[in-house]
């Protein structure tokens, strides 16, 4: 007997779905009853006043041997205001007249030497006529996210849909930062082990998900050192819900979002508008499309492997054009070298971040200043933005506030 001839005929070509606007990409459940997780999530924590009290009276010593340093090399100085942080506190001083800055540059080793402790000047205090002298505090006071919450401001909206701020740390004052994410629009990280890079990104998003739904912000966590995000697996924020942990997978999930990229600047240039807050103003709500945030831990672990070309140009080319489709990098390294921050990352992410370095190189590299090698660490950062550097603390929340937090994303839309 003959075997019947096997049927080969090819089948039709499918043909691509046309293109409705609504996300190809993203795994949101869409539509309304999505619920911010409550604050009472995380714990409440008593004040520092013991440990504040403790450092206002040991900055005093610290003040009169400040000044008895500077008279000694013929310095005439007066302190015009103390203000003390959570972590280092600024001694505010006004010269003498004729004395120049570059005096005081110059004996900046023996101030450090004096004090007994670490120091950075600054020379002068931006915007005003003054010198500062950040010395760190005798106590470290630990500062929460959810005090960070609490104090921040109501989430600012522009034609009916919320702007996305991130969140960035307290300044001097106790005040919590946040930048928008559309003028910054990218952030480079940098900062060696154990300077508290990794727990400032947990907190970031942390304090994402507690101002926005999963309608407005979509993540793509990339980690290959595997243990920074993988409680986040099955958060609806979370395209897919997984997390990036293989070099192939990483580069398989930046062409998607590249893919993505161009497919809403066409739906953009149908709808003759030019970027995503405009369309999301216009459109129906259940088709606005959400920011989209990439955080990229470690960057620096594909240099140097077969993936290494493909995975820079995509980096490259979203950081170039992603901007105004609502696609942001946000992109960690714990090795702030020429190789790894090179000339098109340094172009391309405006905003930087820069938590304690082993060098003034390292800290070059990544704020184009110095300063990062002065950092105390556990989360005392710099961050620059238009050539502007302010000092800030991280706040911390801890691994079960988060895990807390996440179960309650996992079954908060049920």
């Amino acid at each position: 007997d003959v075997p019947p001839t096997p049927d080969v005929t090819e089948p039709p070509e499918e043909k691509p779905a046309e293109d409705d606007g609504r996300p190809m990409v993203l795994a949101t459940k869409g539509g309304s009853g999505w619920k911010l997780p409550p604050l009472y999530l995380l714990e409440d924590h008593e004040a520092n006043g013991e440990e504040h009290e403790a450092n206002k009276q040991a900055l005093d010593e610290v003040i009169n041997v400040l000044l008895k340093k500077l008279r000694h090399f013929d310095i005439s100085a007066e302190v015009v205001n103390v203000i003390i942080g959570a972590s280092f506190s600024r001694i505010e001083m006004k010269l003498g007249d004729d004395i120049p800055i570059s005096r005081v540059a110059a004996i900046k080793d023996d101030i450090a030497l004096a004090v007994k402790r670490p120091t950075r000047l600054l020379l002068p205090i931006e915007g005003k006529d003054l010198i500062g002298v950040e010395v760190m505090n005798e106590k470290r006071e630990t500062v929460y996210l959810k005090e960070f919450l609490r104090e921040s401001p109501p989430q600012p909206e522009k034609d009916g849909v919320h702007t996305i701020d991130i969140g960035l740390g307290f300044d001097l004052g106790r005040q919590p930062h946040y930048a928008p994410l559309a003028s910054l629009p990218h952030l480079l990280v940098g900062g060696s082990a154990g300077s508290g890079k990794s727990c400032y990104l947990r907190s970031m998003v942390m304090g994402l998900l507690f101002r926005y739904t999963p309608d407005e912000i979509q993540l793509m966590l990339i980690d290959f050192k595997r243990v920074e995000w993988h409680g986040f697996e099955g958060i609806p924020h979370v395209i897919g819900g997984k997390i990036v942990e293989e070099y192939d997978e990483a580069v398989e999930a930046l062409d998607m979002l590249v893919e993505e990229s161009d497919r809403r600047y066409r739906m953009y240039a149908k709808a003759k508008v030019r970027n995503i807050d405009e369309y999301n103003a216009i459109c129906e709500p259940s088709m606005r499309q959400p920011k989209i945030i990439c955080i990229i831990d470690e960057y620096a672990d594909i240099i140097g492997s077969s993936y290494a070309k493909q995975y820079e140009l995509d980096v490259m080319r979203l950081a170039q054009k992603s901007r105004a489709s609502g696609i942001h990098l946000v992109v960690a390294t714990q090795r702030p070298s020429v190789k790894v921050i090179n000339g098109v990352i340094k172009a391309n992410f405006s905003a930087r971040i820069a938590f304690r370095v082993a060098s003034w190189q390292d800290s070059m590299n990544i704020l184009d200043a110095t300063g990062g090698d002065k950092l105390l660490g556990d989360g005392d950062m710099l961050f620059a933005f238009n050539g502007k550097v302010e000092r800030m603390q991280a706040p911390f929340i801890s691994g079960a506030e988060t895990d807390l937090v996440l179960q309650y994303l996992r079954g908060g839309d049920e």
